[in-house]
């Protein structure tokens, strides 16, 4: 994800009430009242599966189509506003968690089962640009402007399981409400202006100085892309101090880092849904996959660099290329694991397996940058888990 200098290289530094029983009467005894005998007792009515599912979808596709909808004045505007994009990619974020089990839920009824594709095709397509935008500064617009044009992308499909919901809801017999978005919000999105990033500016590969390594793409391997941020100085404590001033902002750091990388989920996998019947398959190998965005420090020597923080930053850059790298493999292997889930999933359980996978998946992340810098830093593993 992450890596931030080590000290030592700084050189300086939701309620309810309850009523009280009404006392009885002085004098007189307590007693025990039964049910009026026309009150059978037993087990609670089962619930009609129908209404649950019908109520599930309609709420999900208002929420979630609002939300979405709600990206589009964002993403055309040409002052794109990265950190308000992100504040609504979060709320969605929170929508989906809160419709944990929906694909179970629309299973369960006749009229609704042969939604179970679409809806997990809308729940894990979301997960992948929410998991990129959760993953990346809010600073970055690039990332966040993706992430919420591919969720945008999405909104034709939530408004399709909108108008299949209001279909199954009549052929049921049940009574149902679905939030309409507004025509105008629908449009595509088309060309959209250039963005004025706030992240540090990508500079050309760096020629090799003085006997100092480059890492390239060749390094962390397939579907990896490398970037590098000027820094400058002659000494060590100069080079440091560039560091903290030009890096890539984290927000677990609350300052820049030094190095980050941003792992970018892609699936190719299909939902084939035959009336109530669906199954999940890989439309090409690797079912999932992980694309990398790598940002490195680039340091060029000038004449008045001595070869003591030559040789120090040639042992710096390794170091901070290999932590990189180790990111790279960590989620490499969830992308393996994501794509033997497919064949071992169905559609109701996917997005559950995938979750847990790049749940662990972070969490060994998180704990890997505690190690190597968190634990000195008082950093706390709750913090790099918070979404």
């Amino acid at each position: 994800m992450r890596r931030r200098l080590p000290l030592v290289a700084l050189l300086v530094v939701l309620g309810g009430c309850s009523l009280a029983a009404p006392a009885t009467p002085p004098g007189t005894a307590a007693q025990t009242v039964g049910p009026p005998p026309s009150v059978r007792t037993g087990p609670a009515p089962t619930p009609n599966p129908c209404a649950t599912a019908v109520a599930h979808l309609a709420a999900f596709s208002s929420q979630l189509g609002g939300e979405l909808a709600a990206l589009r004045p964002k993403v055309t505007n040409p002052l794109f506003d990265s950190g308000g994009t992100a504040l609504i990619i979060a709320r969605v974020a929170s929508t989906m968690r809160s419709f944990d089990g929906l694909e179970e839920r629309t299973a369960a009824c006749a009229q609704t089962a042969n939604l179970v594709g679409e809806v997990a095709g809308v729940r894990i397509r979301a997960g992948s640009a929410l998991d990129a935008s959760s993953d990346a500064s809010v600073n970055d617009s690039g990332v966040q402007r993706d992430a919420a044009v591919a969720l945008f992308g999405l909104l034709d499909d939530v408004q399709k399981i909108a108008a299949a919901t209001e279909t199954a809801a009549r052929t049921a017999g049940i009574d149902t409400q679905i939030a309409q978005v507004p025509e105008a919000s629908t449009k595509p999105l088309g060309s959209l202006p250039p963005l004025d990033s706030e992240e540090p500016e990508p500079t050309p590969e760096p020629p090799a100085a003085q006997g100092i390594p480059t890492y390239t793409s060749d390094f962390f391997g397939p579907n990896s892309a490398v970037t590098w941020y000027r820094v400058t100085g002659s000494t060590q404590r100069e080079v440091v101090r560039s560091i903290l001033s030009n890096g890539p902002v984290n927000s677990w750091l609350n300052e820049r880092a030094e190095a980050v990388t941003l792992a970018i989920p892609h699936d190719r996998i299909t939902f084939d849904q035959s009336g109530s019947s669906c199954r999940v398959s890989a439309s090409a190998k690797p079912a999932f996959y992980f694309s990398f965005k790598i940002t490195l420090p680039r340091w060029v020597p000038p004449s008045s660099a001595d070869r003591a923080t030559i040789t120090w930053w040639i042992s710096e850059i390794k170091h901070v290329a290999t932590h990189e790298n180790h990111h790279v493999d960590l989620w490499r292997a969830a992308g393996v694991a994501m794509s033997k889930a497919v064949a071992s999933s169905t559609c109701t359980n996917l997005e559950s397996h995938l979750r847990t996978i790049v749940n662990d998946t972070r969490r060994a992340n998180c704990e890997f940058d505690m190690r190597e810098y968190g634990t000195a830093m008082g950093l706390s593993i709750e913090s790099c888990l918070k979404p």
